[in-house]
């Protein structure tokens, strides 16, 4: 093919033709418009959708955050332990021990290390950012108090252990 370009062509700097541009404006409007489709069929969705309703992780975390604050209602079947560690002791060890003399069922102790677990990060990130200690279980010594409330605090049906104050 020929460099020479016929009279009512006209090639830009970048090679683009006069001819080429419109096909090249039509496809980024074309983009455009697909984007912003697909934005406005996502708001739809989202504003259509229920709230979610949070995970097991965030209730409990929640609940510790709440109890420190004085902002929960305990249910009547509420029972607040604290317990002390002692040589070779931990914290699963004794919400277990817990759990098994408030007569937990099965499914109960099935679901006992996610409260534990979950509630007992919460309250060393709250006693780390107060510059308290133990901050993390392999600060945790002989003698250190965990305070514990035994209820059904997510809703689900099923009691849990909730460590909601770690103390020297």
């Amino acid at each position: 093919m020929s460099k020479e370009l016929s009279p009512n062509r006209v090639e830009s700097k970048n090679k683009t033709t006069t001819t080429e541009f419109p096909k090249k404006l039509g496809g980024i409007a074309l983009a455009l418009s697909l984007i912003a489709g697909g934005t406005l069929v996502y708001v739809a969705r989202q504003a259509n959708m229920p709230e979610q309703k949070p995970s097991t992780q965030e209730e409990i975390a929640r609940f510790v955050d709440d109890y420190r604050e004085g902002a929960v209602d305990l249910p009547d079947d509420a029972v607040v332990e604290t317990f002390t560690i002692e040589e070779g002791g931990n914290i699963v060890k004794e919400t277990t021990k817990l759990a098994k003399e408030n007569n937990f069922s099965q499914d109960e102790m099935n679901h006992l290390g996610e409260s534990v677990l979950t509630s007992t990060q919460t309250a060393y990130d709250f006693n780390k950012k107060q510059g308290a200690g133990p901050s993390s279980s392999v600060e945790m010594q002989n003698g250190d108090q965990v305070k514990t409330v035994i209820a059904d605090v997510n809703d689900d049906g099923k009691r849990d252990v909730v460590v909601v104050e770690i103390t020297r």
